[in-house]
């Protein structure tokens, strides 16, 4: 509707939302679906379709409070990624499974690389806690084991190590 019949338009479209989705990190979905619809009542501001752009605004605004009470299409669901490195690892056993039976409800091994000719075992497993308020602590306990060292929690773009 904003468009219309020019091509002008279209391509400045097909230019501006190329220069958004290839310059500009996204991490979310959803962020790169509001970036995306801003744009579009960016444009139907600026072709003068005032309707266009109050609806198009009011719309956006209810799904975006829609998706913030409903947690819908959230990227962070409660897990976490944790890598560590094993310094001389043991042939039996791990040494960190009792700390991982104690405060995680669940654990998937991610990536797994040796390191100094095979005397360091790197690490990387996404985690989902029993309790989110035992995520320091679940550090702390880890840290304390002495073949462990740069245990570190990553959490969308906040990075907690000890």
């Amino acid at each position: 509707m904003v468009i219309g019949n020019s091509i002008a338009r279209a391509f400045s479209l097909v230019g501006a939302l190329s220069i958004i989705r290839f310059r500009t990190p996204l991490k979310d979905t959803r962020d790169t679906a509001f970036v995306l619809l801003s744009l579009g009542i960016g444009f139907a501001t600026g072709t003068r379709a005032y309707v266009i752009a109050t609806i198009g605004a009011i719309l956006v605004g209810i799904f975006a409070l829609t998706l913030h009470l409903t947690n819908v299409g959230n990227s962070i669901k409660g897990d976490f990624l944790l890598r560590f490195r094993m310094i001389n690892p043991p042939d039996d056993g791990c040494v960190y499974s009792d700390i991982f039976d104690k405060h995680l409800k669940k654990n998937t091994l991610v990536n797994m690389a040796t390191t100094q000719q095979g005397n360091c075992l790197e690490l990387a497993f996404n985690v989902i806690f029993k309790d989110s308020k035992q995520q320091q602590k679940f550090i702390k306990e880890l840290s304390e084991i002495p073949e462990l060292e740069q245990v570190m929690l990553v959490a969308v773009d906040k990075v907690e190590e000890y």
